[in-house]
């Protein structure tokens, strides 16, 4: 994790997506190589957090449908 990345589990989903859009924009107006290094350390970040979200997302989708429950294969 990046030394200046705050814990982005605090945020909301619509707070992370704002922080998402911020930093892009950072990295395509800058011109200094650096900058869009350690921007891109933070972007790559916010985008592991949002990922994380919808894994979880997901996995509780998957587990509410209980598909296995359905499907009887005997």
């Amino acid at each position: 994790m990046h030394p200046l990345v705050e814990d982005f589990s605090k945020l909301t989903d619509a707070e992370l997506q704002e922080r998402l859009t911020k930093i892009n924009r950072v990295i395509r107006q800058t011109g200094n190589g650096q900058v869009i290094a350690q921007a891109m350390l933070i972007r790559d970040a916010l985008m592991e957090d949002q990922n994380r979200r919808y894994r979880e997302l997901m996995d509780k989708s998957v587990n509410n449908t209980k598909l296995s429950d359905s499907i009887d294969i005997s």
